[in-house]
């Protein structure tokens, strides 16, 4: 029996019902060269009823009765790379509606795909191929990046064309629909240069139900997506620490890291568990300590010329109870003025917090007008200091919501007297001696013993002009021309103070530094936030406002967490930090459970 006869009886199982002939994959073809006891490859068979030869394909349709149009049937790759000589068509050989494609291979991707000598068949004949395992993948990626076809298609070897008005000539033939293109370079690119592509096929963009396949993840471009999976799992592989912030964000830490800003820098970020411990926290009177440091991580390097940031600084509110002490809100800022201290703050209240009943700070009037703002209804320190005078001298309704103080480690000892006053009679009376002792010469025998004793006691000479710029540089001075409460309260003390120092005296004041009267005018200007008139209007347990817990709670983060005194990168310090916050408020949790039940026994035990 010979071939075309066994071909005959196995018609029904080469071809379909529409003529299609069964692609190379099928079993038909192994069974046939399994009968001709492998006389001919399965192979062979099927490449030479493909192309009808010996009009096999043509006998075949005959013997179903099926007359159609032929057109080329599904083919896998590796037979498109056979022997099969299939020269690239002109453009009548397509059914019409053909566009045309243009587009450029840098010549970095050209390099890796470049043409090499290759020989094929055993005459060894020579050829100049582009890598195999390299160039389809590369060439499609282009095409479909810069034209978006639908089209899975499968390429057939490019060759370098001796002698012919093409560099590269190329073909390819989609899975799905079985849609042919041609394509090719018309000269190989200069050195740097781009490679030039030209392919011809119709426009499929529009007929995307009609495509379903993918192609193989195959040769240079399987290994390196292998590589990268390899290495890219459980962390972050990105250089630049804003989008590896960026990628915390909506990764590991979604939740906990809340606004990002590239330049100026700055990052808010706060757990979910600290709005827990805050809010039980808050049931009960809650003193909020607020406080900056800095030299903890690397500045930005924002630019190609290497630009760097400004020193960038950690913000964090910390409240302190009798049994712990946890942050609460946390922000790394290149900028520290006022408004993006008050933003800080205004995004942490809208995460569903309440205001605290008590702030301490220190004298950064950056950090004081922000707190105020957020804290305080928009109120500037300006306004801050009239509404408290005015309930000190019995506008209850006009007290601000929140009770804002400065740590007195940040006061000057000079002034230690006048922190202790209690009521606006006492802080009045004191401000007149000290002032009188400060702008004369000779000393008045009338002046406190318990002044005079404080005075032998402390000995500073003057204030520095840096740590004085410092002090009062952010917030906005009062003007002169402007009348307020406070100026018009502090201008009457001046006055008598200047009339009671005309008096002559008995001796010489050891202690004439009239500079320095007009230092302590300045700071009185916020004696509210510093004194203790204003405790029993806000309720406060506290005798003395300090923030200690916040400068521990900065010298554990920097001796225990961080166990370095280098600079890190400012995304490496962010999850470092959370991380440990996270550890942290799980303690802050459990105590909160321990009092829970331990007050629920108390009141089960006392109800039996």
């Amino acid at each position: 029996m010979n071939l075309f006869e066994i071909l005959s009886k196995k018609a029904k199982h080469i071809l379909d019902s529409n003529g299609v002939l069964l692609p190379y994959s099928s079993s038909i073809w192994n069974k046939i060269s399994d009968e001709l006891k492998w006389k001919i490859s399965a192979e062979s068979l099927y490449i030479n009823v493909l192309q009808d030869r010996h009009s096999w394909k043509t006998k075949l349709l005959n013997i179903l009765g099926i007359t159609i149009h032929q057109s080329p049937p599904e083919i896998e790759e590796d037979m498109l790379n056979t022997s099969t000589n299939l020269d690239i068509k002109s453009d009548s050989d397509f059914d019409g509606n053909l566009m045309t494609f243009k587009f450029d291979i840098p010549y970095i991707k050209y390099i890796k795909m470049k043409a090499v000598d290759v020989r094929y068949g055993k005459s060894d004949k020579s050829f100049m191929v582009l890598k195999q395992g390299v160039w389809t993948n590369i060439i499609n990626d282009y095409f479909l990046k810069n034209y978006k076809l639908h089209c899975t298609f499968i390429y057939k070897r490019c060759r370098d064309v001796y002698r012919s008005k093409h560099y590269l000539e190329l073909k390819g033939r989609c899975k799905d629909c079985l849609l042919e293109m041609v394509g090719w370079a018309d000269k190989e690119p200069l050195e740097s240069f781009y490679l030039s592509l030209t392919v011809v096929t119709k426009d499929t963009r529009d007929k995307w139900a009609e495509h379903t396949s993918k192609r193989q993840l195959n040769g240079s471009k399987r290994f390196d997506v292998g590589k990268n999976l390899s290495t890219s799992c459980a962390r972050i592989n990105e250089k630049c620490p804003i989008k590896s912030l960026i990628e915390l964000k909506h990764g590991k830490f979604s939740g906990s890291i809340h606004t990002i800003s590239a330049d100026k820098f700055f990052i808010h970020y706060w757990t979910p568990y600290q709005l827990v411990v805050y809010k039980h926290i808050q049931k009960s009177y809650c003193r909020l300590a607020i406080d900056a440091t800095g030299s903890l991580v690397k500045k930005i390097t924002r630019t190609n010329q290497h630009l760097k940031s400004s020193h960038i600084v950690l913000y964090e509110a910390v409240v302190l109870t009798t049994s712990y002490q946890v942050s609460t809100t946390q922000m790394m800022s290149e900028k520290q003025d006022t408004l993006t201290i008050f933003y800080w703050l205004g995004q942490w209240l809208r995460d569903g917090v309440s205001i605290p009943q008590e702030v301490v700070c220190d004298y950064s009037k950056a950090l004081l007008g922000g707190i105020t703002r957020a804290f305080c209804n928009g109120l500037t320190l300006h306004d801050y200091v009239n509404n408290c005078l005015a309930a000190l001298n019995g506008n209850i309704l006009g007290r601000p919501v929140c009770y804002l103080r400065i740590d007195v480690s940040h006061l000057i000892k000079l002034i230690y007297i006048l922190i202790k006053a209690e009521s606006l009679f006492e802080f009045k009376s004191i401000a007149h001696e000290k002032l009188i002792n400060k702008i004369k010469h000779i000393s008045l025998f009338e002046i406190k013993e318990t002044i005079e004793e404080y005075n032998n006691e402390d000995n500073f000479n003057q204030i520095g002009k840096e740590s004085d710029d410092e002090l009062f540089s952010e917030e906005e001075s009062y003007s002169k021309s402007t009348s307020s409460k406070i100026t018009i309260f502090l201008d009457e003390i001046k006055r008598e103070s200047k009339s009671r120092a005309h008096l002559k005296g008995d001796k010489i004041s050891a202690y004439f530094i009239p500079e320095f009267g007009k230092q302590i005018l300045r700071i009185c200007k916020e004696f509210p936030l510093w004194t203790n008139v204003m405790r029993s209007l806000f309720n406060s347990p506290y005798d003395t406002a300090t923030f200690a817990s916040v400068e521990g709670n900065f010298s554990e983060l920097k001796n225990r967490i961080l166990q370095t005194s280098t600079q890190i990168s400012v995304d490496r310090f962010v999850s470092t930090h959370l991380i440990s916050i996270e550890q942290m408020m799980k303690i802050a949790i459990s105590h909160q459970i321990d009092i829970k039940n331990t007050v629920f026994t108390f009141l089960n035990d006392n109800i039996v």
